[in-house]
């Protein structure tokens, strides 16, 4: 699904949509940071973690969903 700009307004339109980057870095060899960043407003959800599997990533996303609603 190739959308445009244009698009995505009208198919969207009413609706606050925001553009989120998601990265992990890693801090050494043991802790892990999954982050996403708004990169228009700056404003960002980061968990530090001791390492990174299917269940703390779960845990990140759940903390994500409470930062940013979807509502």
């Amino acid at each position: 699904m190739n959308n445009t700009v244009k698009e995505l307004e009208v198919i969207h339109s009413g609706k606050k949509i925001r553009l989120m980057f998601q990265d992990e870095a890693g801090f050494g060899r043991i802790n892990m940071c999954p982050a996403t960043v708004e990169p228009l407003t700056g404003d960002g959800c980061f968990l530090i973690m001791p390492y990174c599997n299917t269940v703390r990533m779960n845990i990140f996303l759940k903390n994500y969903l409470n930062d940013f609603p979807t509502t």
